[in-house]
């Protein structure tokens, strides 16, 4: 998904690049991040690299009432610096721990 993120992001940044002020871009970038992760995983319970694995998101229980706020959480945690180093110690990433979400295989018939 990172390749894919800052291969959509140079795009934008090269269409738009006479209209975004040099001190916006890092905003711009963490705008665009958030809505990449969460709105492919709300409407689609995947992002592009997620189809390419055939993986989605999904609730640990059977409870997804709150899906919405679990992904909207999960989505800010990716923002923590410890998310990444998170993988060192637990097998799911501090985004699935704290929001109650797993990746799990799928296959479409």
């Amino acid at each position: 998904d990172s390749i894919i993120y800052f291969l959509l992001l140079s795009i934008f940044l090269l269409i738009f690049r006479n209209i975004i002020p040099k001190e916006n871009v890092k905003w711009i970038s963490c705008i665009l991040y958030f809505l990449y992760y969460f709105l492919l995983e709300y409407i689609f319970g995947q992002t592009i690299a997620k189809i390419i694995t055939k993986t989605m998101v999904v609730s640990i229980d059977s409870d997804n009432n709150n899906y919405f706020i679990r992904l909207f959480l999960r989505t800010l945690t990716r923002f923590l610096p410890l998310d990444i180093f998170s993988y060192v110690f637990v097998n799911r990433g501090l985004h699935d721990i704290i929001s109650r979400t797993t990746i799990e295989n799928f296959k479409k018939q």
